[in-house]
């Protein structure tokens, strides 16, 4: 039974013989993608459980094992092609052999170190570095609120409180919590006061 340990080696060994004696360009998607996989699974606090998400995005059925197996056979050399299975095996076992927390889904980027492999590598998320505005989440006009016309329950004739450290809603000035920004600690720190 392999461990997340041997998963990183792999995929660093992955990376660096790609690079070292396959011929990948340095950011392909087998040198530089095999990297990024290994430091994701190490970078977590919870490497297992990262290593068993990353194997299931891969493979989260069976038939993928098969049909990367036969992308490897097509794609690399036999001696390369050895540590790809070896590489391929050991993140089924990961899929099979932990109860996680979270389950991965199919993935098709990741599967490009295998599928794609000298591809250009760019992330394994690509929304992350779309420049396509239509892609991102515009929100902004939800998020402002014009003072001059702010919602019903921020309308007051009292002035609005002032703030000694705003993350914390400490007031310069006593007084009740009139502003929606107040935290529940606050306000009921005030209306216990309120009764004293």
């Amino acid at each position: 039974m392999s461990n997340y340990r041997d998963t990183i080696h792999l995929l660093r060994e992955v990376s660096r013989i790609a690079y070292n004696y396959e011929g990948y360009d340095r950011d392909s998607y087998i040198v530089t993608g095999s990297r990024h996989l290994a430091d994701m699974i190490e970078g977590g606090l919870f490497p297992e459980e990262n290593c068993h998400w990353i194997a299931k995005c891969i493979l989260p059925h069976s038939r993928y094992h098969l049909g990367l197996i036969r992308a490897i056979n097509h794609h690399f050399d036999a001696s390369f092609a050895e540590l790809m299975r070896n590489l391929v095996i050991n993140l089924y076992d990961a899929t099979q052999n932990y109860i996680p927390e979270r389950e991965g889904v199919d993935n098709p980027h990741f599967h490009r170190i295998i599928t794609t492999p000298s591809e250009q590598f760019t992330t394994f998320f690509p929304r992350e570095d779309s420049e396509d505005e239509s892609d991102l989440d515009t929100d902004d006009e939800d998020d402002f609120i014009d003072p001059e016309n702010p919602p019903e329950y921020d309308r007051s004739i009292d002035p609005l409180p002032l703030y000694e450290n705003r993350c914390q809603d400490e007031l310069l000035a006593e007084g009740p919590p009139i502003y929606s920004e107040f935290s529940l600690r606050m306000m009921l720190m005030s209306m216990v006061r309120s009764l004293a």
